[in-house]
């Protein structure tokens, strides 16, 4: 599924409650996985302190 197009079509057709919901959707998942991806890389990094 392509989101860009999604919120396009949403944004040009669809109601401003539907697009807000989208976008903090995409909100919460990407800042989700960026969390664990912090977690993950600094549990697991290079640069580790020791």
């Amino acid at each position: 599924m392509v989101l860009g197009f999604r919120i396009l079509e949403v944004f040009n057709g669809g109601s401003y409650a539907e697009l807000a919901a989208l976008s903090s959707t995409l909100v919460l998942i990407t800042g989700t996985v960026l969390f664990f991806v912090i977690v993950i890389s600094k549990r697991f990094g290079v640069s580790k302190t020791q």
